[in-house]
C-alpha cells in the first residue's frame, strides 16, 4: 500500500479540523438558541400588567416589573441594566426605588437612588441572586420591580425604556447553581403621556 506524503496527511488534518469547527459551530447554535430566554416588563408589581403605562411630566413613578416566561432551568439570578432607546432622552426617567421578588433578595451591588436611566446603560446593575437555584416553573416569574419616576424634563409623547444588552439571567440546567450559564435578556417597555400624545400633529385636512 502507498504510504501517504507529507502533504496528504495535512491534507486530511485540515479538512477534519474544518468538519469538528462546523459540528461545533452548529453545537453552539443549538445551546444558544436553548440559553435564550423571553423576559418582559410590564406595567405594575406582579407579571400581568401590560408593555405600556401612562405617565405625566414631573409625575409619580410608574411600577415596572420585570419578569421571565417559562424557562426549563432553574434561575439563580440576574444582571440588569436598563437604558432609554435614544441616547436624547438620557436622564428623563429615574429609577427611585427597586423591590425585589423574595427569591432574589441578594441585590449584585450598593444602589444609591435616584438612579437615571441613561443611553448608554450606566455601570448600575439593578439584578439580584437568590440564596439557592430556584427551580423552573409555568408562567411568568417576577425578578423585581422598578419606580421609573419621569422628570421636569420628561416632555415628550413617547418614550422606551428597555434592558440594555449586557442584561443576562444565571440558570443552572443541573438542577444547582454551582455552575450557572448566562443566558441573554431582551424586554422593552412603553411610556406614554396621553396629553402630549393627544395634541401631537394633527393628519392632514384634520382640525
Amino acid at each position: 500500500m502507498k504510504q501517504p506524503t507529507p502533504l496528504n496527511d495535512s491534507r486530511a488534518a485540515l479538512v477534519s479540523i474544518a468538519a469538528m469547527a462546523t459540528t461545533l459551530l452548529a453545537l453552539g447554535t443549538s445551546i444558544d438558541a436553548k440559553a435564550k430566554i423571553t423576559a418582559t416588563l410590564v406595567a405594575g408589581t406582579n407579571c400581568e400588567g401590560a408593555a405600556s403605562a401612562d405617565f405625566k411630566t414631573g409625575g409619580p413613578a410608574v411600577k415596572v416589573s420585570l419578569c421571565v416566561v417559562a424557562t426549563t432551568e432553574s434561575l439563580c439570578g440576574h444582571t440588569t441594566k436598563l437604558q432609554t432607546a435614544e441616547a436624547s432622552a438620557s436622564g428623563r426617567f429615574h429609577v427611585t426605588a427597586v423591590a425585589y421578588a423574595p427569591a432574589f433578595s441578594d441585590p449584585n451591588g450598593n444602589l444609591t437612588f435616584p438612579i437615571a436611566i441613561a443611553n448608554p446603560a450606566s455601570s448600575t446593575d439593578f439584578g439580584a441572586t437568590g440564596s439557592r437555584a430556584v427551580a423552573p416553573k409555568a408562567g411568568k416569574q417576577l425578578l423585581a420591580t422598578f419606580d421609573v419616576a419621569p422628570q421636569a424634563n420628561a416632555t415628550g409623547a413617547v418614550y422606551i425604556i428597555a434592558l440594555a444588552p449586557v442584561s443576562s439571567l444565571g440558570v443552572g440546567g443541573d438542577g444547582t447553581c454551582s455552575l450557572p450559564s448566562d443566558a441573554p435578556i431582551e424586554a422593552s417597555f412603553k411610556l406614554t403621556q396621553p396629553a402630549k400624545a393627544a395634541n401631537g400633529p394633527k393628519a392632514p385636512g384634520k382640525k
